[in-house]
């Protein structure tokens, strides 16, 4: 399994979201907190990095990370 994070900007309608079927099972907007909750250990620890970059303006790249 893939995470990737993205700041979306604010959205108002997510009627107009439409995933591409061949690409992406599953989307979601959550906030940093709901997030963490839904994401295993290993790659919840890497949302400080995220909320970092967002501040930043800029991309953070991370070593891999394995889950025990």
């Amino acid at each position: 399994m893939t995470n990737y994070v993205f700041d979306g900007g604010t959205i108002d309608d997510l009627s107009t979201i439409r995933l591409q079927d061949t690409e992406l099972d599953d989307a979601q907007l959550c906030t940093w907190e709901q997030a963490e909750t839904r994401m295993s250990a290993a790659t919840a620890a890497r949302i400080p990095a995220a909320r970092k970059a967002r501040t930043a303006q800029r991309t953070i790249y991370l070593p891999a990370m394995t889950q025990g």
